[in-house]
C-alpha cells in the first residue's frame, strides 16, 4: 500500500503520511489492529501514571532506568524510563502475555 500511495506528506515531526488509493481503503479498514504504541509528547512520571490508570497489577523493572507498570485487565504496559520518553503499549487484554513475557525474560 505504501508503494501505491497517491500522496506522501511529511509531518512536522518528520514522520511520513501516506494517502491510500481508493482500493486500499477497504483492505485497511478490514485489517485487525494487534497492538498500539504511543509516545506521549509529555513525559509521564509515577504519580501521573498512578493517578490516571490506578494501581498496576504488577510492576517490573527491566533495567536500572526502566520500570513497567502492567495493567493486564486493560491490555496496557506503561514504561517509564529515566532517560527515554514514556511508552504506552496496548494489546487486547486476552493477549497481554505478548507484552509481559518478554519483560520477564529481560528482567531476569
Amino acid at each position: 500500500m505504501q508503494k501505491r500511495a497517491v500522496k506522501i506528506t511529511t509531518q512536522a515531526s518528520g514522520a511520513h503520511r501516506f494517502g491510500l488509493r481508493k482500493e486500499d481503503w477497504a483492505v485497511a479498514g478490514a485489517a485487525q489492529i494487534s497492538s498500539i504504541s504511543l509516545l506521549p509528547a509529555t513525559r509521564l512520571d509515577e504519580a501521573i501514571v498512578l493517578a490516571r490508570f490506578g494501581r498496576p497489577s504488577e510492576r517490573l523493572r527491566t533495567s536500572e532506568e526502566t520500570e513497567h507498570f502492567l495493567y493486564p485487565e486493560r491490555g496496557l504496559d506503561v514504561s517509564l524510563d529515566a532517560k527515554e520518553k514514556t511508552l504506552l503499549q496496548y494489546v487486547p487484554p486476552a493477549q497481554f502475555s505478548r507484552l509481559r513475557e518478554p519483560l520477564l525474560a529481560k528482567g531476569r
